[in-house]
């Protein structure tokens, strides 16, 4: 009878066969979870950048859609040959907006009595706010364009 050999595997100091490793391709179960945790992490963050960028949208959106209702009742007042003392209120859509003026003094355009010449120019500061409620219902948001229009005004000279 012939004999035979039987390769045992060796064990290790832990007393556990080890392979030689062939054949072995796996992960351990640590390698299978760290890889988990990570790509859990990455697809979260993925999709919070997404909302992120989303909600951004919106608010550009809306600042945009503000200051266009803003310039044109400022257009709309700047022709206006008869300005009310009153501010003038209304709404455009979701958006409220208020409009009001004032007249802008010597003190302000820093002009000396000195200064003035015959022909002098009276400056008109013309303000549009306009507001709009918060998506996250916060205060609501709001944006303002202020502009001047000029209103050519003549001085009696004592001669």
């Amino acid at each position: 009878m012939p004999i035979s050999f039987v390769a045992a595997p060796s064990n290790g100091a832990d007393g556990f066969p080890r392979s030689n490793g062939a054949g072995c391709g796996g992960f351990t179960l640590i390698e299978v979870m760290l890889a988990t945790v990570i790509l859990t992490v990455g697809i979260t963050m993925g999709f919070v950048a997404i909302s992120e960028s989303s909600a951004m949208v919106g608010s550009a959106r809306d600042l945009a859609e503000a200051t266009r209702v803003a310039e044109h009742i400022l257009s709309e007042y700047l022709d206006d040959k008869k300005l009310s003392p009153d501010p003038a209120v209304g709404t455009d859509g979701r958006f409220g907006w208020k409009f009001a003026w004032e007249r802008v003094t010597e003190g302000d355009l820093a002009l000396m009595e000195s200064e003035k010449t015959q022909d002098s120019i009276e400056l008109l500061k013309m303000g549009v706010t306009v507001s709009w409620p918060d998506p996250e219902g916060r205060d609501p948001r709001q944006v303002r364009l202020v502009t001047y229009r000029s209103l050519a005004t003549r001085y009696a000279t004592s001669r």
